[in-house]
């Protein structure tokens, strides 16, 4: 999405589609908001800025397009190209491919792990490159895939897309995505550490979901999100 479709976003999903409450919002008027989502009038860097710092956005989430998509291959998961398909035995495995494990029921149970708790395998896989995998270091024995499961992570992670997560990478840097057993529910958040022992969990649909501060001891982290597709 570029600025424009963001905003519009904003406007339908958190202002009931009213420009002029966003524009209240961030202190302009509605004839400006108007010329932005008719494109008669460009959001440049330092409004956009403005929109996040306003709103409580993510830093960049106003980025534009190309801007956007490296900061979040380069600070929460790295590009793999297109997705491969879901295992079907009738494919032979491709010499530089492997297979990892994709969960299709998001349950989990009260323990601290994943592979032991989820719910419904299913046997189904996900193909990957095995030389983009081994460049970035990680252990392929460690990567699951799952669905999105709700609007939570909207708009960067829709309801429905697959998302891979890497569970050995469980600690916590601040403003990374993760998924965590929060209460047992998997849970796609992005994390950050604060004094007391306390750890921020946010989404980036802030209206619908906001911020939440725990103890450290009240989620289990499965692992980093390292990589994220839509389904169509």
């Amino acid at each position: 999405m570029d600025r424009r479709d963001k905003i519009l976003y904003l406007i339908n999903n958190s202002f009931n589609g009213s420009q002029v409450k966003f524009a209240e919002a961030i202190k302009r008027s509605p004839a400006q908001v108007n010329q932005w989502v008719t494109n008669c009038r460009a959001v440049g860097d330092v409004l956009a800025l403005h929109i996040e710092r306003t709103l409580n956005l993510p830093s960049g989430w106003l980025a534009k397009e190309e801007d956007n998509k490296i900061k979040i291959n380069q600070s929460n998961a790295f590009h793999l190209g297109a997705p491969r398909y879901i295992y079907d035995e009738s494919c032979p495995l491709g010499n530089d491919e492997v297979e990892i494990p994709f969960y299709t029921d998001n349950i989990l149970s009260a323990g601290n792990g994943f592979v032991s708790d989820i719910q419904n395998f299913n046997n189904m896989k996900m193909r990957f490159s095995r030389t983009m995998l081994n460049q970035k270091g990680i252990d392929l024995k460690c990567l699951v895939c799952i669905v999105a499961d709700n609007d939570s992570m909207e708009p960067a992670i829709p309801d429905g897309a697959i998302v891979g997560i890497n569970t050995s990478n469980t600690q916590i840097k601040d403003g990374k995505l993760y998924a965590i057993n929060h209460d047992g529910l998997l849970c796609i958040k992005i994390l950050k550490r604060r004094p007391g022992n306390k750890i921020l969990i946010q989404s980036y649909n802030f209206n619908s979901y906001p911020d939440e501060e725990v103890d450290t001891g009240a989620i289990t982290v499965i692992g980093k999100i390292f990589w994220w597709s839509v389904l169509l």
